[in-house]
């Protein structure tokens, strides 16, 4: 019900590196919890990758984004 809600509204998400690590925590939580398979882990930073990057415009964003990449590809390596 919660994601349909979600889903049904318009919003930006924001994007930055407290949101990111977060994320990265939680894949790391579920997978080790065995909720999370490596097929839905890569989908998942797929999206993160694939909206980060779509919000990344000026040098400095783009700095940021590239080092929250190389967190993203640890946890995708170390969970496989």
């Amino acid at each position: 019900m919660l994601k349909d809600l979600y889903e049904s509204k318009n919003v930006t998400e924001v994007l930055n590196d407290t949101t990111i690590m977060s994320i990265l925590m939680q894949i790391s939580f579920y997978s080790e919890m065995g909720f999370l398979k490596y097929k839905d882990i890569v989908l998942i930073l797929e999206e993160i990758n694939s909206k980060s990057l779509n919000s990344a415009g000026n040098r400095e964003r783009k700095i940021f984004f590239n080092k929250m990449y190389e967190q993203i590809d640890y946890l995708q390596e170390k969970l496989k």
